[in-house]
């Protein structure tokens, strides 16, 4: 059976091996030519597979996001078509459970995952030497998460000729056998998601120093910003855009009320207020207003 293992893999399944000895030999200096009978074996169907992960990192998501994708390869490396069945797997382990868990092919082969074009399976038909492209969708929770939790998440792949093997037991299908030749652990794999439950929100309002917007009226921006969720986040600027007929109101820029320079902070028409990190808890919720004023050309 060892032989068999290391040696069928790489011809295909059901290949005839046809072998016949021949013996020469003289009788009183003549030559004479003899066959043996002709064997013919066919080579053994070695079940094997790789399925991987393909996502290069984490697969950063939101509290209540839909059809989030986990992208994975599967590899049909035995020396035969095989049919695989597709199981979704997690991680009991992780920080948090998806839900709404199904498996996707990649039909347009270009390995980004579209719900409207790509085709959901529950198994795959796989020629030797062929590979697919398979995706792990689900939706996120919509309870709050610290931001880095994870999950982790894929799928289970078994073979259907391979069924009710263990690892180097065979059986025979007809003219040859099947060899299962898949690994202990190597039948399945896990990407990951990771919860980013911090988000930024900015609210504009505006007043004006008239009933009505006339030439001249002074308008008052203002802008909020302030975070959801639990979390860190780094280097925060607010950008904004001096609107079209009208004029900054010089040195009005400030920052929680702190006025900032005019010629740091205004190019042209953009204005950009560095804020920095804004790191935010349960008891700890920062909010910061940008503010400044316009007058109508």
């Amino acid at each position: 059976m060892l032989c068999t293992l290391s040696f069928s893999k790489g011809v295909s399944a059901g290949t005839p091996i046809v072998n016949v000895a021949q013996l020469k030999y003289k009788i009183n200096g003549s030559d004479f030519n003899s066959t043996s009978n002709t064997l013919v074996d066919l080579v053994d169907q070695i079940v094997d597979f790789d399925i991987l992960c393909q996502d290069t990192s984490n697969v950063i998501v939101e509290n209540g996001q839909t059809a989030v994708a986990l992208t994975f390869q599967l590899s049909n490396v035995g020396n035969g078509t095989d049919k695989f069945t597709l199981l979704p797997e997690t991680n009991a382990t992780s920080d948090f459970s998806v839900s709404n868990p199904r498996l996707y092919i990649d039909s347009n082969g270009n390995g980004v995952f579209d719900i409207s074009v790509d085709q959901q399976v529950n198994d795959v038909n796989l020629s030797e030497d062929v590979k697919a492209t398979l995706f792990f969708v689900s939706d996120m929770p919509t309870a709050t998460f610290p931001s880095g939790s994870l999950s982790a998440n894929g799928m289970r792949i078994t073979s259907d000729l391979a069924s009710g093997l263990n690892y180097g037991e065979s059986k025979n299908i007809g003219s040859y056998f099947v060899v299962n030749g898949i690994v202990s652990g190597s039948d399945k794999a896990l990407c990951q998601y990771e919860m980013r439950s911090l988000e930024l929100v900015l609210a504009k309002s505006a007043t004006l120093s008239s009933d009505k917007l006339f030439t001249g009226t002074i308008i008052h921006y203002k802008i909020k910003v302030s975070a959801l969720g639990v979390g860190t986040i780094n280097n925060v600027v607010v950008h904004d855009t001096i609107p079209i007929g009208t004029s900054y109101v010089p040195n009005s820029l400030q920052l929680d009320g702190t006025n900032l320079s005019d010629s740091t902070h205004l190019t042209g028409t953009t204005i950009s207020v560095p804020i920095g990190d804004i790191v935010q808890s349960n008891s700890v919720q920062p909010t910061h207003f940008v503010t400044f004023d316009v007058k109508v050309d």
